[in-house]
């Protein structure tokens, strides 16, 4: 290959840019404007590739025809990640997706690593795009959630290096992206751009640990991500950021190896300075290698506006040998193994002949079938399955065309399948399923599609016998409500889905360890007051733009009393408007009075409607569609959910409030809103209760407002906990100002485990302060007087404060209790001293949660504050 003193001005440009074509051939104009541009380095995408026979000619004519124009062999790269984001599907072993092996033994990403690189060299393929290691610890990430090992960046960076260990051993080229991370943000940069708000110590406790893990175990490639990191470069993405790629990644993390890009032409890019821009301002910030994967003038005005570029000394000559040098070096390193593997072997395709490595790939994805909860898999009696056709869920993603699940299953004994469409709302189907003794959902993507999560919910609430198996996304498990019996995979592919045929026959159990956490929180809202003197209008602005910084956009509004006060009104609509702007959703609580008598602002989410409105004038305002309607739990009895119902109201598109009690001993008890909650559920309406700040307590009474009584005095954990087992949906602070502390405790609190809240005394060990705060399992063999957990230690721990158990106390077993020693417990009794037993502190809760926790149940206990003896 030609030496760096040997190139043209026109050959170095040529070696920045990685470009795509649209054909599965080299046309003849693509071949002229090789010669005449020497571009040096292709990305293929399915749309490239027919079989593998026609895929290994490709590449060699990509490399006979590059080389012939530049005299340096091509980068030829390609994103095979595995699981949903794969290029080459035919024939050859379809390798599991990131998070697919993360729910395995990590030996096998390193062994599927292997197996990637000896594939796609034998083919001419010498770079792979993958794999992701982005941490994935947003589940509403449009573009990466399974293309992620996990929300953990230990686990991303133990399979990460595997894997990448696995295909450089091969001889091929890894590439880490999306750097610095692409896990955390809900914006496409396919379609937009993402910006990512977190400091410094954040990134480099989580998105920074996978890629510095990489570059220590020898990475050759890392890909820049198109997203802002405001805490690094307030204003450029990372692809176009000098202080993210130089100042970050070669100095900070002493990067050596090859950086490229994302696609030039996502959206976050073209649509915000062009592409070609874009590309020479990456060249310049740091990138060596620019991808440019569509468009054949995009690729040539990039190579103009590089040379642009240098003319202008944007960037010196001495920088751009240094990044042709870098090239050439990696270059020369692949051209070894390629010359062995593909060269020179004159059948490169024999290796996809050993089924052994098709049945070791079908045998990981068998390993990864996940069970969530709720009980073992058994068909009983008739069985109906519901599927639906696979679709891709993002640009990065294609479409597998090798029949869903519902082909499968045919012939399988007494099993039936239905299709479903994934973001329809079938009642026909809903009535067919019920017909039968077992019903197995195949989600696909229910996270994202509100009308499949509802069929679901539906049925789990009608039928006793239902499993929810996801075929491509485990996250479809925080859209489902109450109990569910819930497996996942990680990926929808032809391997996974046999996978299921084979869980649903018996021949597997699910092995697979969950590599993400799925935790279903409350949706939070909170609470704004006019009309209050506490309450100014710049007071209540600053606890918007605090509530939108928190991630907070629902808030309550009242108007009942906007007849007090001539003002009131005027003030109300300001609110409303200047909320509007901060994107805060409004749910204003009207009465019939009001409504008629003032013009009250219709630019309001929803408006929760109190005494005097009859069925028909509920089901008109639904109609019309101005705003969306909210029930008042107090008046919202069984009568007029009939009568709603019965005039064709989508009951499960409206949510019902519980109101708050201003004044001591009013409030609700849980019982009561059990009962209730319990109805609403029948119906499938959203429920929501509301919670006391301890931050601050709103006039003219300041006792908390909230919607159960004994939440007034408990802690803000224990009425989570509770609210939860009482069916609630949504949480929303009463009081005004709640605080950014309380905000996040709420938002950040999981449904599906009790969390109690201790007080602990003084002088109580650290030990002792470890063995509490755990998570804990109630024993089945539960006793009367306790709470009792199957935690001990060899550890000594001496008697303390052993006097008497009243109820909701904490105790930890000293070493006079033997075997014991270090058995926590929660008394739901009163019992006498026992000097064997340390009182170590108090849950701050009511007894009615202590009686709610079952035998087997899972529950955690969190140090709140120190308590006096």
């Amino acid at each position: 290959m030609k030496k760096l003193e040997e190139m043209t001005l026109q050959e170095k440009l040529g070696q920045f840019l990685i470009i795509g074509f649209e054909e599965p051939y080299l046309t003849d104009d693509l071949k002229a404007m090789i010669k005449e541009y020497k571009f040096g380095n292709f990305i293929l995408f399915k749309r490239n590739i027919v079989d593998l026979k026609q895929l290994e000619a490709l590449c060699r004519e990509i490399h006979e025809v590059v080389m012939e124009a530049t005299g340096i062999m091509p980068f030829i790269s390609i994103d095979q990640e595995g699981g949903t984001v794969v290029r080459i599907m035919h024939k050859a072993a379809f390798y599991p997706g990131s998070m697919t092996l993360a729910a395995t033994n990590p030996n096998n990403a390193y062994e599927v690593g292997k197996l990637m690189g000896n594939h796609l060299l034998s083919l001419g393929i010498n770079m792979n795009l993958a794999p992701s290691l982005d941490v994935n610890n947003n589940p509403k990430n449009p573009v990466i959630g399974i293309r992620s090992y996990s929300d953990d960046p230990t686990r991303v960076s133990e399979y990460g290096t595997k894997i990448i260990e696995g295909m450089q051993e091969s001889g091929l080229i890894a590439t880490a992206k999306h750097f610095p991370g692409h896990g955390d943000v809900d914006v496409d940069s396919h379609l937009g751009l993402p910006i990512l708000p977190y400091d410094i110590k954040r990134l480099e406790e989580i998105e920074l640990k996978p890629f510095k893990e990489a570059i220590a175990a020898g990475v050759k490639n890392i890909m820049s991500a198109h997203i802002v990191f405001k805490a690094i470069d307030e204003e450029n993405p990372a692809t176009l950021s000098k202080a993210i790629l130089q100042g970050l990644l070669r100095d900070k993390l002493k990067y050596k190896g090859l950086i490229t890009s994302d696609c030039m032409e996502m959206n976050a890019i073209a649509d915000t300075m062009t592409t070609p821009v874009g590309t020479a301002a990456g060249i310049v910030a740091g990138i060596d290698l620019a991808c440019v994967c569509h468009t054949k003038e995009r690729q040539i005005d990039s190579l103009k506006m590089i040379k642009q570029a240098i003319d202008d000394n944007l960037i010196t000559n001495e920088e751009i040998d240094e990044k042709i040098e870098r090239i050439l070096k990696y270059k020369n390193q692949v051209y070894k193994a390629m010359t062995k593997v593909f060269f020179k072997n004159k059948a490169p395709l024999d290796v996809f002949k050993d089924n052994k490595q098709v049945r070791f790939v079908q045998d990981v994805v068998d390993s990864s079938v996940t069970h969530v909860s709720g009980k073992k898999l058994e068909l009983v009696g008739k069985t109906i399955l519901l599927g639906c056709k696979p679709s891709a869920f993002n640009c990065a993603e294609d479409i597998v065309d090798e029949g869903s699940i519902l082909d499968l299953v045919k012939g399988i004994n007494n099993l039936d399948a239905c299709e479903y469409v994934d973001d329809e709302y079938s009642p026909s189907i809903i009535s067919k399923a019920l017909e039968y003794d077992t019903i197995i959902f195949a989600s696909f993507n229910a996270f994202s599609n509100p009308n499949q999560a509802k069929m679901i919910n539906e049925l789990n609430r009608c039928h006793s016998n239902l499993y929810v198996i996801s075929t491509r996304n485990p996250y479809d498990y925080l859209v489902l409500e109450g109990d569910v019996n819930y497996y996942t995979v990680y990926e929808c592919t032809p391997n996974s889905n046999r996978s299921l045929v084979k869980l649903i026959k018996g021949e597997i159990e699910a092995k697979g360890k969950l590599p993400v956490k799925l935790e279903r929180h409350f949706n939070i809202g909170a609470s704004v007051y006019t009309g209050m003197k506490e309450y100014s209008f710049n007071d209540n602005i600053e606890y918007l733009k605090m509530l939108r910084e928190n991630g907070i956009e629902d808030v309550f509004i009242s108007a009942l009393h906007v007849g007090d006060n001539p003002k009131n009104l005027g003030e109300l609509n300001k609110l409303v408007n200047a909320g509007n702007k901060l994107g805060i959703k409004f749910t204003m609580d009207v009465d019939k009075k009001v409504l008629s008598k003032y013009k009250l602002p219709t630019n309001v989410y929803a408006y929760r409607l109190d005494y005097g409105f009859s069925a028909n004038e509920i089901k008109d305002m639904i109609d019309k569609g101005k705003y969306h309607v909210e029930l008042n739990a107090s008046i919202t009895e069984k009568s007029l959910l009939e009568e709603l119902k019965a005039l064709g109201v989508d009951l499960t598109s409206i949510r019902v409030s519980h109101n708050f009690y201003p004044k001591p001993y009013t409030g609700l008890s849980q019982e009561s809103v059990l009962e209730k909650n319990k109805m609403y559920k029948e119906y499938g309406l959203k429920v929501l209760a509301f919670v006391p700040s301890s931050n601050m307590h709103r006039g003219p009474v300041y006792d908390g407002l909230a919607t159960i009584e004994d939440h007034r005095r408990c802690h803000l954990l224990a009425a989570l906990s509770e609210l939860a087992l009482l069916k609630v949906d949504d949480v929303c602070f009463g009081d005004a100002y709640a605080s950014a502390e309380e905000i996040k405790m709420a938002q950040d609190f999981n449904k599906d485990r009790v969390c109690l809240p201790i007080g602990i005394f003084k002088g109580v060990s650290k030990l002792e302060k470890s063995l509490v705060e755990k998570v804990h399992e109630n024993r089945f063999d539960q006793s009367d007087y306790f709470l009792r957990c199957s935690v001990r230690t060899k550890q000594h721990i001496k008697p303390f404060n052993t006097v008497k158990r009243n109820i909701g106390d904490v105790t930890i077993d000293n070493n006079l209790f033997a075997t014991y020693q270090g058995e926590v417990a929660v008394v739901t009794r009163e019992m006498p001293a026992d000097n064997r037993s340390n009182v170590v502190g108090r849950a701050l809760t009511s007894k009615w949660l202590l009686d709610h926790i079952k035998p087997g149940d899972l529950f955690e206990m969190k140090i709140v504050e120190e308590i006096k003896r």
